[in-house]
């Protein structure tokens, strides 16, 4: 399978999930190749996967989305005071949901892909661990309306075995 194809079973993911879970109309803009390690976020989570390919998926939102993710998922729930610990929890669960999601088409093609725990990190001078020496390919995301700036990023990388 080709990175493109693995990208488009990640976009639609993304784009299911994010409108599910917080009701948000999402679209991805044009997929590049990222040379470096840098996080591209505030908030990321990783996940490494294993199975028919071995890598790593994360997904990053600028802080001011993670916490508009916060309110979209929690609605008037969401505390200032557990902010910080929230935005963290959204952003692993739906890295959990969006890799969940996009194993279960990639499946559907023949190959199997088993991942682990999110680790989520907070802060923008952090670097990914990568766990295959392939391109890493970033696909950015934007709400369609803009009314809220909501953006973030997947990525992936991964190689066969």
């Amino acid at each position: 399978m080709r990175d493109l194809d693995v990208a488009r079973h990640f976009t639609n993911a993304a784009t299911a999930v994010l409108y599910t879970m917080a009701g948000m109309d999402i679209i991805p803009g044009k997929f590049f190749i990222k040379h470096d390690r840098k996080v591209l976020g505030d908030i990321t989570a990783t996940m490494d996967v294993t199975g028919d390919k071995y890598g790593t998926i994360a997904v990053s939102f600028p802080r001011k989305s993670a916490m508009v993710l916060v309110h979209c998922m929690l609605g008037g729930d969401a505390a200032a005071h557990h902010m910080e610990q929230d935005m963290l929890d959204a952003v692993g669960e739906v890295m959990n949901m969006i890799s969940g999601r996009a194993r279960a088409t990639i499946s559907e093609a023949g190959i199997t892909l088993r991942t682990l725990t999110p680790h989520v990190m907070a802060g923008s001078d952090i670097e990914i661990e990568y766990k295959a020496e392939a391109a890493v390919v970033v696909i950015p995301f934007a709400e369609r309306a803009g009314k809220t700036g909501m953006t973030f990023v997947v990525e992936f990388c991964l190689s066969d075995e």
